[in-house]
């Protein structure tokens, strides 16, 4: 799987689980897109109060 990301295209705080199912797209410039808008992300949803 690291032939699939160069050095230069992994992206800190992005897990290894997204890193491995964005292996998959074929097409490099996709792929490195995605990957930026993932890493992108500044908040996560917040758990339900019950």
């Amino acid at each position: 799987m690291a032939a699939r990301w160069p050095a230069s295209q992994r992206r800190d705080g992005v897990s290894y689980a997204v890193h491995r199912i964005l292996a998959t797209v074929q097409v490099d410039r996709d792929r490195f897109a995605m990957i930026k808008r993932a890493g992108a992300r500044t908040h996560r949803r917040a758990p339900l109060d019950h």
